[in-house]
């Protein structure tokens, strides 16, 4: 009975893996009929958006120095309605609209990114924390909450989840108030932003702080903490969506850099140790799931000795994203009190 959990256990992981990899290469484009133009600029629409959403790069299409024909790269297309959803443009869509879905093939479109030399976004997505601090003409000073209907955090969530970028927002509750006021965030104090984050599991925190006229106009300042670099720009928009349709992506570029790399047509070799493996079939499913992974070229057996083995993997990344995919599979934990190196990894199999 236990063999079977296990066993069921792990064709789940496999699924939820599947499911949320299926999702960055496919999209569904608006379309005004089925003729065959629509379907032809369908693809070519989607294509760019497929490929912004694996670069992490808003220019990515306009790197790509070859001649490409988009529909080589496809797997599946098929017509469908989209009832009062939003479209892959940010544009609210009508009831009974018509869509054109389209799923690229993942090994093919890897390929292309790689002999282009764009770079990759790690297949481990990264998810940030947003402190949105607005100061309205009538109302004052409030941070944005989850239960905000302000257009800001609405045109926010709508261009994050068309890029495939996880997001929260704060509380902003009595602890977080403690430990940053309206005043230090609206100062940029980022001493007290970092301390205020420290409490939420995120890949690097955003704080927003812009004024907003009684006209729409705003004027503000980006900040964000990646990896502990920091970076500050100021911003003017006339309006709320001109923010959105002319410079967030430039934000959005540079919030994912370090979250990128560009693929090395040379591989290295780094040593994964992993403790508790002491079934066959674990075993099997590790290999095949770190297989899996983009970045992993091969994964050799190395050494075992009762519950410890040790593998070899061949990578094209560096190590800093092999660990974060090695992280990102949920039936591994990283090993704590044991130094880790450029060349050795260590993880314990979760039972």
């Amino acid at each position: 009975m236990v063999e079977l959990k296990k066993v069921v256990l792990l064709i789940i992981i496999n699924l939820i893996s599947v499911s949320s990899s299926a999702e960055l290469y496919s999209i569904v484009i608006p379309v005004p009929d089925q003729s065959e133009l629509s379907r032809d600029k369908a693809i070519d629409q989607a294509f760019t958006k497929v490929l912004i959403n694996l670069t992490g790069f808003s220019n990515a299409a306009e790197k790509v120095t070859i001649n490409v024909n988009e529909e080589t790269f496809v797997e599946a297309l098929s017509f469908q309605k989209i009832f009062g959803e939003n479209s892959e443009d940010d544009v609210s869509m009508t009831d009974d609209e018509l869509g054109l879905k389209v799923i690229f093939s993942e090994k093919d479109l890897n390929k292309f990114i790689v002999d282009s030399g764009l770079r990759m976004l790690s297949s481990v997505r990264p998810e940030f924390l947003f402190w949105i601090l607005v100061d309205e003409e009538i109302k004052g000073r409030d941070f944005l909450r989850n239960s905000s209907d302000h257009q800001f955090k609405i045109e926010l969530n709508q261009k994050l989840e068309s890029r495939k970028i996880t997001h929260f927002l704060p509380i902003y509750d009595l602890q977080d108030e403690l430990s940053l006021s309206k005043d230090d965030a609206w100062n940029l104090n980022t001493e007290s932003v970092k301390a205020a984050s420290s409490r939420y599991d995120s890949d690097g925190w955003i704080l927003v702080r812009f004024y907003e006229s009684e006209s729409g106009m705003i004027r503000g300042t980006w900040t964000h903490d990646v990896d502990g670099e920091l970076m500050t720009e100021d911003f003017f928009s006339s309006s709320i969506r001109d923010f959105f349709n002319q410079k967030i992506d430039m934000f959005l570029d540079k919030l994912l850099l370090p979250f990128s790399y560009v693929s090395d047509q040379s591989y290295e070799k780094v040593k994964l140790a992993i403790k508790n493996i002491d079934q066959y079939a674990d075993y099997k499913a590790l290999t095949s799931r770190i297989k899996d992974l983009d970045i992993v070229r091969s994964v050799e057996l190395s050494s075992i000795s009762l519950n410890d083995l040790e593998l070899v993997i061949e990578t094209n990344a560096s190590t800093k994203f092999l660990r974060r995919d090695l992280n990102g599979l949920s039936f591994l934990s990283e090993r704590t009190g044991i130094p880790s190196s450029e060349s050795r990894l260590a993880f314990d199999w979760i039972n």
